[in-house]
């Protein structure tokens, strides 16, 4: 006997390459040299993972994801200056086969911005580092510890260097 046509199917629930039918069947009497034909499992069905960065919230990227049978997996926050909600990374490259049902984990912006540490800097240095930062989103005023360790007082240099940056609303 001889190995037929070999007919891939999709099938969840058996391992790749595991044959789920033969044709004729076992106990069947062929002549010799005749072919025994089988059904060969695929192994899960596979989708395509969606490309979700720079989607603009999570909510998108979960609809993304459902229509490709996928699931949205853990969502983690992280600082960018791209606007809050905006998908920065996902686990599963897009592109990829995957079978379905997979969770996609994805990293979304917080929509701040670190603050540079401009703590025992010079009013100069520190104007010139947060510039160079193209730091050009507000932030919080809690986000901003300065220490005024150059005679002038606090309220003084903080107001100076949130001008400097483009943060405030008084002069620079």
């Amino acid at each position: 006997l001889i190995l037929g046509t070999q007919t891939p199917q999709v099938d969840n629930n058996v391992p790749k390459g595991t044959i789920l039918q033969q044709d004729p069947a076992a106990g069947e009497s062929l002549q010799e040299g005749q072919a025994v034909n089988v059904t060969v499992s695929n192994g899960k069905e596979q989708t395509t993972v969606p490309d979700l960065v720079d989607m603009k919230n999570k909510a998108d990227a979960d609809l993304a994801l459902r229509d490709k049978q996928l699931l949205l997996g853990k969502v983690t926050v992280q600082d960018s200056e791209k606007a809050e909600g905006t998908v920065l990374e996902q686990s599963v490259p897009a592109n990829s086969q995957v079978d379905i049902g997979t969770r996609v984990d994805i990293i979304i912006s917080s929509g701040k911005i670190p603050v540079l540490s401009v703590t025992g800097q010079s009013k100069t240095q520190a104007k010139n580092d947060l510039i160079n930062a193209e730091a050009r989103r507000p932030i919080e005023a809690n986000d901003v510890w300065v220490s005024a360790k150059s005679g002038a007082g606090l309220d003084d240099l903080t107001t100076r260097v949130l001008n400097a940056a483009g943060w405030g609303g008084g002069e620079g």
